[in-house]
C-alpha cells in the first residue's frame, strides 16, 4: 500500500505543476492586458495564503511517507485534504472568471470562445483531426460549378 500512496502523491504533485503551467500559459496566451489574464493574476495574488497552505499540506504528506510508523489511512486522508483545498481554490477561480466573462460584451466573449476552441483543438489531448484536411459531408451544389 505504501507504494500506491506514493504514486498518488506524485501524480497529485504533477497535476498541480501542470495546472500552474496551464494558468501561466493562459495568462500569456490572452496577452498582458486582457481581462482574463488580469483576473488570473489578481486571483493568484489574492490567494497566496491558500497556495501556501496547499504547499504546507503537501510537505506534511511527503513527511508522512518517510516516517517509520507510516500510516496509510492518515496519508490517504492527507491526500484527500490536499485535493479538497486545490479544488476549492480553483472552483473559486472558475466562478470569478465566469463573472468577468459574463460582464464582457458579446463580441469579446465570442472572441474569447474562439481562442479557447482553437487552443483546445491544438492541444495534445484533442483528436488529431485538425491536422488532416476536412472532407465535404455533402456534394457540391449546382451553384458551385
Amino acid at each position: 500500500m505504501k507504494k500506491r500512496f506514493k504514486i498518488l502523491l506524485i501524480v497529485s504533485l504533477c497535476l498541480n505543476i501542470l495546472l500552474i503551467g496551464f494558468i501561466a500559459g493562459e495568462v500569456r496566451h490572452f496577452g498582458p492586458r486582457s481581462e482574463v489574464s488580469q483576473t488570473i493574476k489578481k486571483f493568484m495574488v489574492e490567494n497566496e495564503e491558500q497556495q501556501r497552505q496547499i504547499n504546507q499540506e503537501r510537505k506534511r504528506a511527503l513527511n508522512m511517507l518517510g516516517q517509520d510508523n507510516f500510516d496509510p489511512k492518515a496519508y490517504a486522508d492527507q491526500v484527500v485534504k490536499i485535493s479538497q483545498l486545490q479544488s476549492a481554490m480553483f472552483q473559486k477561480l472558475a466562478l470569478e472568471m465566469g463573472e468577468k466573462i459574463r460582464a464582457m460584451p458579446q463580441a469579446e466573449r465570442d472572441t474569447l470562445l474562439t481562442r479557447l476552441k482553437e487552443r483546445h483543438a491544438t492541444s495534445r489531448h484533442a483528436p488529431a483531426a485538425s491536422s488532416t484536411p476536412a472532407t465535404p459531408s455533402a456534394p457540391a451544389t449546382p451553384a458551385a460549378k
